[in-house]
């Protein structure tokens, strides 16, 4: 299921820090590599709405765009929990 490429990154960061403390890596590669990471659970529920047909991730970005605007308008986080 695609919810569960999340955990990619969180797993990928450690590892590379790992890599960065031996030196086999650059700070500047580690950045890259996370961020990469950080944008591929959006590709990857993209692509699973395209080809699914499924509304999940279309309802997940709604609510996600919902809760960033009453953010923006003064709502508190921990009312919107």
């Amino acid at each position: 299921s695609w919810p569960l490429i999340v955990l990619l990154p969180i797993q990928l960061a450690a590892l590379l820090m790992t890599l960065v403390r031996k030196g086999l890596i650059s700070t500047k590669s580690y950045h890259m590599a996370y961020t990469a990471s950080l944008c591929l659970p959006f590709v990857v529920g993209l692509r699973h709405f395209l080809f699914m047909k499924t509304p999940d991730f279309l309802v997940v970005g709604v609510i996600g765009w919902a809760v960033y605007q009453l953010r923006r308008k003064g709502i508190s986080k921990y009312a919107l929990w």
